[in-house]
């Protein structure tokens, strides 16, 4: 779906200093999508702002408004797919 303007934004909780550790991660599992970093562990500013608990977290989340559009507990199976469709079909019908 990224030709339809759907992206991949990963998060890392990693604790500090892990930079060369998250990149080879990355590379290993062919993760092409920017990987958001700060070296806060459970206090990162991203995982402070959506409340993250627990890992794995999964949130598809409007990038123009940051509205959350769906939870890793309602994206399971085909879910996802029919979410990501619906969020684009409505992102094109809005232009």
């Amino acid at each position: 779906y990224h030709d339809q303007g759907f992206e991949i934004l990963g998060i890392s909780l990693d604790q500090k200093d892990q930079t060369q550790k998250i990149n080879e991660v990355m590379k290993e599992h062919s993760m092409t999508w920017p990987q958001v970093y700060d070296g806060g562990f459970w206090k990162a500013r991203i995982a402070q702002q959506y409340v993250i608990r627990s890992i794995p977290a999964v949130f598809l989340v409007d990038g123009d408004t940051g509205e959350i559009l769906g939870l890793r507990q309602d994206l399971g199976g085909d879910r996802l797919k029919q979410a990501i469709e619906k969020a684009l079909a409505k992102k094109k019908s809005a232009k």
